[in-house]
């Protein structure tokens, strides 16, 4: 698996892509038989227009426009996009990848010389080291692009440069390249934060719905899921637009709500079932979020 996050935070790493094809199709009305993929090669499709039906072996996804669709270079798969009502527009890349790698260097400073030297010098040939890039990259087969606008003009780019018939500019195909892998990566990682953050967030829900009737404190909840209480309060603003305790009132309010149209039970029973402290701080969140008071409320119950 090619992961592409070093290369976002490391300066020893470089990514050496190299171009094998590009096009750009209008009015894509699907393969007949589908395609192969080829050995270490990886293919991405940047759909511009229309929406349809991604097959990849035995999997199925829906693409629409705005999609950036990564093939996986594991030699045979089978794979087919198929156009739903209306064709199909895109830009198509395919290449193969190498990684080259810089060793760390070691730099003393002569006190008597007030010149930095390098501690080691490197034997011949072992300053830079190459490695061909064989496997999948750690990417989704399709994901929506926020930068999609940017990706779509890079892909412009080198399509104009490889269909210049005076002259192929090669040195910005490469710099044009390495930007759209950085854009990817960036995207890649924006949206697998954001996927941890949900599933943070669901953990800590899944705490209060679960045991919203006892004391829950701000500590308790960031103790769920090991983060800071300023984390967990953006968090559920970002998610929300509530602060954490906030949410967990309307989770007892929620359920409040329930018994007093469901049961018997005073409001004051229902205020310490609910996790409420007293009856009167329960009156008072209840109004905050109901516009009325508890017992207004039941009485207005059918």
């Amino acid at each position: 698996m090619l992961e592409l996050q070093p290369f976002i935070h490391s300066k020893n790493l470089i990514l050496v892509p190299y171009l094998g094809n590009i096009s750009r199709r209008k009015q894509f009305s699907g393969w007949y038989r589908g395609k192969v993929v080829q050995e270490d090669r990886h293919e991405f499709y940047l759909i511009t227009r229309g929406q349809g039906t991604l097959t990849v072996g035995e999997q199925s996804y829906s693409v629409t426009e705005g999609n950036l669709i990564y093939i996986p270079s594991v030699a045979g798969t089978r794979y087919n996009l198929i156009p739903g009502e209306g064709l199909i527009d895109y830009y198509s890349i395919n290449l193969r990848c190498a990684m080259a790698v810089h060793k760390n260097e070691v730099w003393l400073y002569n006190e008597n010389t007030r010149y930095h030297y390098q501690s080691v010098p490197y034997p011949e040939n072992e300053e830079w080291s190459f490695e061909r890039c064989s496997g999948p990259m750690d990417l989704p087969v399709v994901r929506a692009m926020s930068n999609y606008t940017l990706l779509r003009e890079l892909l412009s780019r080198i399509y104009h440069i490889r269909t210049d018939t005076d002259s192929i500019n090669f040195w910005a195909e490469k710099n044009i390249l390495q930007q759209f892998f950085c854009e990817v990566a960036l995207q890649n990682k924006k949206a697998g934060q954001e996927d941890m953050n949900t599933r943070r967030l669901n953990k800590i829900i899944h705490y209060i719905k679960k045991y919203y009737m006892e004391p829950i404190t701000l500590d308790s909840l960031c103790s769920t899921v090991n983060l800071s209480p300023s984390y967990v309060i953006k968090l559920f603003n970002h998610y929300t637009s509530l602060s954490p305790m906030a949410y967990v009132n309307r989770v007892r309010i929620e359920a409040a709500r329930e018994m007093l149209a469901e049961t018997p039970l005073s409001v004051s029973d229902i205020a310490a079932q609910t996790g409420f402290k007293d009856s009167f701080y329960f009156s008072k969140k209840f109004k905050a979020v109901t516009g009325i008071t508890p017992r207004q409320y039941r009485n207005s119950l059918p």
